[in-house]
């Protein structure tokens, strides 16, 4: 079903949409900035089996334009996050949410805390040790001339990075990142992909509630705690109030879903953008004072997160749609971030532009429910690819083999991206 004029070659849910939305997201800004989708019976049965729901969802509407996006994401008032940032209509096992999934005055009093904890001293302080990271990530495969970037390298810093402000131990990296992977693929996925989620937060919940506990003896016992974000979420307050167990717990997927996630995706889509792109990429090695220009043009341009959900609490009416009280909304980053009113030439990926027009772009939200992280975020991914650029001369993407997309409505990334870079003399 259509908002507006008729489009019938669309289905936001099919992977080749999914996987190359663009000239779509162009075509409704022009003709059809509100788009009504409404599930097939096949979907509704799988979907009102998902135990995470409270009830399925039937129908979503997705909204195009940068203007009306970043109206919904200012309104929290009238567009709620409790129901999930996804096309499910999520069932807050705390009664009121976390974070991106509450609303105030519940999400007042978490984002305070959460803020008392990353704080940008903390991530100032992580500089150091992300550039280590990194580095020792590059000396495993520098000399073999060809990688797959996605596996060994980018979604890998991030979960890395992660772990050592959370007190998780090198060897539990890989089930960290497991974790943050399938937890963020359970919403917009499919129901296997709902099940190993499900399989992911339990085991998260078990192992993050045992260090939690840990923490919280020595501290009553009066002994020294490590000074990380763990110690600090657990000992920020608001008011005098600190997080629960409960509280901790789901602060912690979250923190672990979306800081792996969205950040191992934004800097594989980047690299395969400045690959694509000889000319930025050439732009970037000369003049490397355009690496934080660059991060912005990247999470513009190819947007990791490709939309998220909100639910109006009544009635609404976007870009002349009527949208009942109760629906699912899907605000589409992906097509904001390049609205020609907004961005010159938006199809075009190019460093070199104002930083004033860049921050415009839509990939951290607004509002209220801007992303905690992104000062951590856009540390990881400056410092990752000025690492690469300056450690892998030649770096191109790989002539034989292609990269491999992994989409879902949310989540726009690569699961595999083959490159080759110089070594000596040898070339691929």
């Amino acid at each position: 079903m259509v908002s507006g004029p008729q489009v019938v070659d669309y289905d936001p849910l099919d992977d080749a949409v999914r996987r190359e939305p663009f000239e779509h997201y162009k075509r409704f800004q022009a003709t059809c900035p509100v788009f009504h989708h409404v599930y097939e019976d096949a979907d509704l049965e799988w979907n009102s089996r998902n135990p995470m729901v409270s009830r399925p969802t039937a129908d979503f509407y997705q909204v195009f334009d940068h203007a009306d996006i970043s109206r919904i994401l200012q309104g929290h008032d009238v567009f709620s996050s409790r129901q999930g940032t996804g096309p499910e209509r999520a069932d807050p096992p705390n009664g009121v949410g976390m974070l991106i999934f509450a609303d105030p005055p519940h999400h007042t009093m978490q984002r305070k805390i959460v803020n008392k904890a990353l704080t940008p001293r903390l991530v100032a302080a992580m500089e150091p040790g992300i550039l280590e990271t990194a580095e020792r990530l590059v000396d495993r495969f520098a000399a073999d001339g060809t990688a797959d970037i996605a596996e060994v390298y980018c979604e890998v810093l991030p979960p890395m990075v992660f772990a050592g402000i959370l007190g998780v131990p090198v060897s539990e990296v890989a089930t960290f990142k497991r974790w943050a992977d399938e937890i963020t693929a359970g919403f917009g996925g499919d129901e296997m992909a709902h099940a190993r989620a499900l399989t992911a937060m339990d085991e998260l919940s078990a192992y993050f509630g045992g260090l939690v506990s840990e923490r919280r003896a020595a501290l009553a016992a009066g002994r020294p705690l490590p000074d990380d974000l763990l110690t600090a979420l657990i000992t920020s307050d608001y008011d005098g109030r600190t997080f629960d167990d409960t509280e901790m717990i789901l602060a912690l997927h979250i923190l672990v879903a979306g800081g792996n996630e969205t950040t191992g995706s934004a800097l594989v889509n980047g690299l395969y953008q400045l690959c694509r792109h000889p000319d930025q990429l050439a732009a970037l090695r000369a003049d490397p004072a355009l690496l934080p220009a660059a991060v912005e043009e990247i999470l513009r341009f190819e947007a990791s997160p490709q939309c998220q959900f909100r639910t109006n609490n009544v009635d609404v009416e976007i870009a002349g749609v009527p949208i009942p009280a109760d629906s699912k909304i899907a605000m589409m980053y992906g097509a904001g971030n390049r609205d020609p009113k907004v961005f010159s030439d938006p199809d075009r990926f190019d460093i070199t532009r104002d930083i004033r027009e860049l921050r415009q772009h839509l990939s951290f939200g607004r509002g209220i429910h801007a992303c905690v992280g992104m000062a951590l975020a856009r540390a990881q991914l400056r410092i990752g690819l000025e690492v690469l650029l300056r450690r892998l001369p030649g770096l191109r993407l790989d002539p034989d083999r292609p990269g491999e997309r992994y989409t879902t409505i949310l989540v726009r990334r690569f699961s595999s991206l083959p490159v080759c870079w110089d070594v000596g003399t040898g070339s691929c």
